[in-house]
């Protein structure tokens, strides 16, 4: 968890030294970024809050840690601590991605792409979560395909956002 979370840390410190580099001293001036700025600084941040809810992919560190947890601190593992992240996906997923979108890398459409990764982590940690015989697992991929479900709105609600903005 330690090892994820420190990456985690780092890809956010990037995406916001980016921005801080353009010129953005607030979260309200992130919409103020354009063009390849804009994009690298969302994926940066955006990858690292993917980390750290423990998205498909990068949610390995999950069942480990919730299965070594205190009993005490693995409800509030599960139901803190994973989904605090998408706060702050969607904050700067507001600010950066509402005003721009859709921010193309080459030809990939990061809200998309995002939605797919939503939709494989709740789909996939659900159905790991049936085979699991540990409680603590079991809550584990259960929390992690709650956050699939959370990303996969997200990207909608940002893709919409989007097509309204641009019609």
């Amino acid at each position: 968890y330690m090892a994820f979370s420190g990456g985690a840390g780092f890809l956010l410190l990037g995406g916001l030294m980016l921005a801080i580099g353009a010129g953005v001293d607030t979260i309200s001036g992130l919409a103020q970024l354009s063009g390849n700025t804009a994009a690298i600084a969302w994926t940066l941040m955006t990858l690292g809050f993917l980390v750290k809810s423990a998205a498909w992919g990068v949610h390995i560190w999950a069942p480990g840690a919730y299965a070594e947890s205190p009993d005490l601190f693995t409800p509030f593992l599960s139901g803190v601590i994973s989904k605090i992240p998408m706060f702050g996906l969607a904050l700067v997923g507001f600010r950066i991605a509402a005003e721009q979108i859709p921010v193309l890398i080459g030809v990939i459409d990061l809200t998309w792409l995002l939605a797919a990764i939503g939709a494989l982590t709740a789909f996939g940690m659900t159905l790991a979560g049936v085979f699991q015989e540990d409680a603590k697992k079991l809550l584990a991929y259960s929390s992690v395909g709650q956050v699939g479900y959370i990303v996969l709105g997200l990207a909608f609600i940002f893709e919409m956002v989007a097509w309204v903005i641009a019609y």
